[in-house]
Formats: structure tokens, C-alpha cells, sequence
């Protein structure tokens, strides 16, 4: 690692080299640097370490995996092969150039070099802004420890009990006694059942893309594999996001891993989302009428982090770029509002991570993240980057559910799936949309108790699919306004119901944490509130229509008064929705008297200059207020 004060040194000289190749005593080019530094930390110096940098046969034979931010360019031919090619010539190694990420961003790969190495050389130079290892991520998956997923059984002197078998897709319905995580989607519905041109991009394993609850559903995606033995499918990049299978045999990803069968896990998630709902068959989904934009980042083994952050600049809208090496144009005619990544691994957030999650919120696309399944650690990247609507898991009683990660970047907690079981089928499983077979797609299916879905993976779908309602209430949400809402309407942690022995959920270090009481500072703002969330983006909508057109606005089925703008006394307050109790008169209809607003506190009485209640107009109204339910929402 480098010293303090060589980073400072490393700063200064690249701006002292540039102002030096502008007054003509030096260049930003190919020639030589010799930095102010030891030896070791010259670029020339670090490409001759970078010799044998493993033994025959180890991992890093294979090759180091590097993304890669231009400062300036590094010469007149200016294309992404052609600045790999600048790089190997610099560090005398040979770098090959993996794929565009943006103008001046790329991924490149080299053989024989440890990814640290090849770091330090790039960082080094002056016309690089930032080099990051180009990570490999996995599904945010379930641990197959039995005891993670049956968590703990009730005992009363000689007898132990369990709860009652959870019924179908209790995660949807109205909260009650039994399962107060609920995230209310039934009654969200009655005020928004999603519209299919509200598109969330499922970035994962695929999708299966004939299963019947879902076939309907989804928008033409693209596979961003571009690991030919990851791939499975006998090809690497191309327009078909269906989910092969992502079955791996003892040994083939990580030695000490057993033989996986296939998970089909971006067909869960997708299902969660926006599988068909009110068809007559299978499950519901929580966006209900949204649609899905099936875009494959994960095979066998994961993914990259060029390959990921490829998909969500597709996705997004933020390229058309789907080539590997030389560019190449493959439009995304359906550019997604959300992006759900149900994947990640540990680590910081790079920088690679934060410039595309800027440039994505920056064009109105929301990025939610699970905060990932190391039994209490710290949040898993890409969730723990900035922007990003980071989703904790909760058991179907409120508390953290012993898989999930936690800590200050998680935006708030949804239902992950949980056995409460120590055998027999699973009780409380987040019900979805899969497949059978156990390599190659077979026959399409749903999860349930004995296949159950169950991870931070499930829980990041349904805030996804709650934040496509929102939208679809609200076009004009920011991805900012989303976060702001969801953690603003959020319902509180609970404090008891669990057994004795829970205690509360303590900040995460390299000590497990399994079932814990969360706080706000480990599994944020409170639980999701599908309901309450959409509820309010509809009524912000109705109160920014009222503030654009300085008309009131009356909803006689809800009962509410949307006011740009009311008067009471000397100060002004901005954006009011309230209640009303009694309409106590309509005044002078011909004309408006008093242009203003104003609400008397003395009398109670809310004098309003004009309300719109449909598309009839009444001027000069007096009401008296039941309820203030909002007051400065922007």
C-alpha cells in the first residue's frame, strides 16, 4: 500500500508534469516519468517487478481483471484498444483491452500480472484518473448452513412449537400479528397497479424467458457474459438474456465449494417484481402491471464488474455499446426507471461503481441493491455505494434475519424469506417465479417450502418493484425523491417478539451477527411500506400539479385538499395537503376576491382562492380543517 506521503507526491507531480509539457520542458506522453519517489514506485520500475508474478498453475496464472478511467488522452489516436496498447508500451507488459465503459473508461486484462501490480503501474501514471480490479461478483444467495435458514423454534417447558405454515405470498398482504414485515402491496394496489412502460431491468443470471408468469412481461434484453466458460450458453455477448443454467460442478468456481445446481435466481427476483398478476395462475407480483428488462451480468461462477457495469449503463439508457473490444451498437429500446442488483461481493465502493451509479441517477434511473448475505458483516458492494437504495433483510416478525448484512449504507429492510423450521418445509419463503431443472432449463415452477427463495436478493425486489408503483404514480420522482420517500414512510423496527437472548443488532465487524433487533444505524430508516410509499408519491404528484398551476386541488374519494401555497398569518407555508371536515360555504363564484390561501387559526376556518375538485372549478371557499397531512413535501 502507499504512504501518505507518496500519494501527495504522485498528485502533485502529475499536475507539475502537465504545466511542464505546456511550457515544453517535459510531456504527458510516452516518454519516461521519473517520479520524485523510491525506485519501486516508478512505472518503469513496477513493470520490470511485474516479471513471474505467480507460480505455474496458480490463480493468478489465469489473468488480472483491471477497469480503467482516463485523465486525459494519452495520444492523437484516441480509441480503447489503442490506450491499451499505449498502457503495455508504458509498463512494458502486455495489456489487453477488454471492453469500452464510456468515453474514457475501459476494461482491460493482462496475463501473469497480479491485479494489485497492474494497479499500482496504471495508477502511476499521470494520464490515468483511477485504476480499480475489475471484481467477480456473485448472487446474493442464501448460506446452506441448515441452521441460517430455520433460524430458532419456540420451546415452552417440554414442547417445542413452531408457527403455523405462512400461506402463499404472505409478503404482499396487509401486516398483521403473525407476519407485521408485510409490506402492504394489497392495498398499495387500489392507488397504483403499475403500467407497463414503468421498466425495471433485472440485472442477474437471466431469465428464463418462457415461463408463463413472466413471458408476458418482459422487454427485449441483452446477455453481458462475455467469460466464454462463465457463459454456459456456447456464446458470449448477444440478444439473448435467457438463463441457461448456472449449475457448477466441486471445485469449479472456488475449491473448497461443492457442486451448485442451477439457481435460476434472476428469474426469482424477476418474478417479484413483475410477475403476471391476476392471470388465474402462479403468483402475484409487488409492481403488479410493470414490465422487466432482462439483462444477464451473472454465469457460472458470477460475474464481472465490467460486465455488470455494462448492463446498468445499457440498461439505463447510458450506452448502446454491447461489444467486447471494438465497439458495437445494440440499442435498448426500453430503458429502464429501476435497476435491481441482487448480487455483490465485499468490499469498498470503487470508483468505477460510483461514476456509473452517478451518471444513472443523474438520468432518472433508481439503483437498488441487496445489502448481501454474510450473516452480519458489513454491506456488500455494489450496495454500500452512494446513490444506491441499499435492502436489508427481516424475518417475517421484524428482526433482522440472520443472513443479512448490515450497517449505516443500508436505505431500509424488507422480508427476505425464513424458516423459523429446524425441519420440514420452510415456513416463511418469499414465493416466485422458477424452474425446475438442475443444470438446463426444464419445466417452469414456482419456489415454495422445500425450494424455498430466501435472501437479501428477495428483499431488494420488492423495493425495486414498490419503487416502479411509486413512479408510476409519479413520473416526476427524482431517484433522490424515492429514497427520501421510502425511508420517510418506512414503518419502525420492532423491540420485542423474538425470543429471549435477541438482542440488538450492533454495528458489524468480522464477528457474525445472526437474529438481532435492528436499529436505524444497522438496517435503516424502519421496514418498507409499499402502501404508505405509493400513497404518498400519488398524493406529491396531485400536490406538485397544484403548486405548477397555483390551483388547489380537492380528491373527493380520499378526502384530501392539495394547496400550493396557504397563508396563515404573516408566514407562508408551501405545498399543504390536508383533510377536510365541513364545507362551510361557497362564495362569490364569478370572480376571485382574495388571490390567496389563508387559513385563520383562531376560527379554524381555511378560506381557499380557487379548488379544482374534478374538472369543475369553485372559486372563494371556506372549509374547516380535520387533519394537516402534510406540509413542505418539495
Amino acid at each position: 500500500m502507499f504512504t501518505f506521503s507518496f500519494k501527495v507526491q504522485r498528485v502533485i507531480g502529475r499536475y507539475l508534469l502537465c504545466m511542464l509539457s505546456v511550457l515544453g520542458l517535459n510531456s504527458c506522453g510516452d516518454s519516461p516519468v521519473q517520479w520524485p519517489t523510491s525506485k519501486l514506485e516508478t512505472p518503469q520500475a513496477l513493470s520490470a517487478s511485474m516479471g513471474p508474478a505467480s507460480e505455474p498453475g496458480s490463480s493468478l496464472e489465469a489473468r488480472a481483471r483491471v477497469i480503467v478511467k482516463f485523465r486525459v488522452r494519452p495520444e492523437a489516436r484516441d480509441d480503447a484498444p489503442s490506450r491499451a496498447a499505449w498502457a503495455s508500451r508504458r509498463l512494458g507488459a502486455k495489456i489487453n483491452h477488454g471492453r469500452a465503459l464510456g468515453a474514457m473508461t475501459q476494461s482491460m486484462h493482462a496475463h501473469g500480472i497480479a491485479a494489485e501490480r497492474l494497479i499500482r503501474g496504471l495508477q502511476a501514471l499521470p494520464e490515468i484518473e483511477w485504476a480499480v480490479e475489475d471484481r467477480r461478483h456473485r448472487i446474493r444467495a442464501m448460506p446452506n448452513d441448515p441452521l441460517f435458514l430455520a433460524g430458532r423454534t419456540a420451546t415452552t417447558g417440554a414442547n417445542t412449537t413452531t408457527n403455523a405454515n405462512a400461506v402463499g405470498q404472505w409478503f404482499l398482504g396487509t401486516p398483521n400479528a403473525i407476519t407485521p414485515v408485510a409490506i402492504d402491496a394489497l392495498r398499495a394496489w387500489d392507488r397504483e397497479k403499475g403500467k407497463p412502460d414503468i421498466v425495471v431491468a433485472v440485472l442477474d443470471s437471466g431469465v428464463v424467458l418462457d415461463h408463463p408468469d413472466l413471458a408476458g412481461k418482459l422487454k427485449p434484453g441483452y446477455d453481458f457474459v462475455s467469460d466464454f466458460d462463465s457463459a454456459a450458453d456456447g456464446t458470449r455477448r448477444d440478444a439473448d438474456p435467457n438463463d441457461p443454467g448456472d449449475a457448477t460442478a466441486a471445485g469449479e468456481c472456488d475449491p473448497w465449494e461443492p457442486a451448485q445446481k442451477s439457481s435460476w435466481h434472476g428469474t426469482q427476483v424477476a418474478g417479484l417484481i413483475g410477475a403476471a398478476t391476476d392471470n388465474g395462475i402462479g403468483v402475484a407480483s409487488a409492481g403488479r402491471n410493470v414490465s422487466i428488462l432482462p439483462v444477464r451480468v451473472l454465469g457460472k461462477c458470477g460475474g464481472y464488474d465490467s460486465d455488470i457495469i455494462a448492463g446498468m449503463m445499457w440498461a439505463g439508457g447510458l450506452s448502446s455499446d454491447v461489444g467486447i473490444g471494438r465497439a458495437r451498437a445494440y440499442p435498448n429500446l426500453y430503458p429502464a426507471r429501476v435497476i435491481n442488483l441482487s448480487l455483490g461481493t465485499q468490499g469498498n465502493c470503487s470508483r468505477a461503481y460510483l461514476d456509473v451509479i452517478g451518471q444513472l441517477s443523474q438520468n432518472g434511473v433508481t439503483v437498488v441493491a441487496a445489502a448481501g448475505n454474510d450473516t452480519g458483516f458489513g454491506v456488500a458492494t455494489p450496495a454500500n455505494c452512494p446513490g444506491v437504495i441499499a435492502v436489508a433483510g427481516l424475518r417475517h416478525i421484524g428482526t433482522k434475519v440472520g443472513y443479512s448484512n448490515i450497517g449505516p449504507e443500508v436505505s431500509l429492510a424488507a422480508p427476505a424469506g425464513n424458516c423459523v423450521n429446524l425441519t420440514g418445509p420452510c415456513l416463511y419463503p418469499l414465493v416466485t417465479t422458477t424452474n425446475a431443472g438442475r443444470n438446463t432449463p426444464t419445466t417452469n415452477t414456482y419456489s415454495d417450502g422445500e425450494n424455498a427463495s430466501v435472501g437479501t436478493s428477495f428483499a431488494a425486489p420488492l423495493v425495486a418493484a414498490t419503487a416502479a408503483l411509486m413512479i408510476a404514480a409519479n413520473q416526476d420522482l427524482s431517484p433522490a425523491d424515492i429514497k427520501s420517500i421510502l425511508k420517510r414512510t418506512a414503518r419502525p423496527f420492532p423491540r420485542t417478539g423474538a425470543e429471549l437472548g435477541v438482542s440488538a443488532c450492533k454495528e458489524p465487524s468480522s464477528t457474525e451477527q445472526l437474529e438481532c433487533y435492528c436499529t436505524t444505524s444497522t438496517c435503516g430508516a424502519g421496514f418498507l411500506n409499499t402502501f404508505e410509499a405509493v400513497s404518498l408519491a400519488a398524493d406529491l404528484a396531485a400536490t406538485q400539479t397544484s403548486y405548477r398551476t397555483n390551483i388547489d386541488i380537492y380528491n373527493a374519494e380520499t378526502n384530501r385538499l392539495q394547496m400550493a401555497k396557504v397563508d396563515v398569518g404573516e408566514l407562508s407555508y408551501f405545498n399543504v395537503s390536508v383533510s377536510v371536515d365541513q364545507v362551510i360555504a361557497l362564495g362569490e363564484q364569478s370572480a376571485v376576491v382574495d388571490r390567496a390561501t389563508r387559513y385563520d387559526a383562531v376560527s379554524g376556518l381555511l378560506q381557499i382562492a380557487e379548488v379544482m375538485v374534478g374538472r369543475t372549478r369553485y372559486r372563494n371557499v371556506t372549509v374547516t380543517v380535520k387533519e394537516v397531512l402534510q406540509v413542505g413535501v418539495p
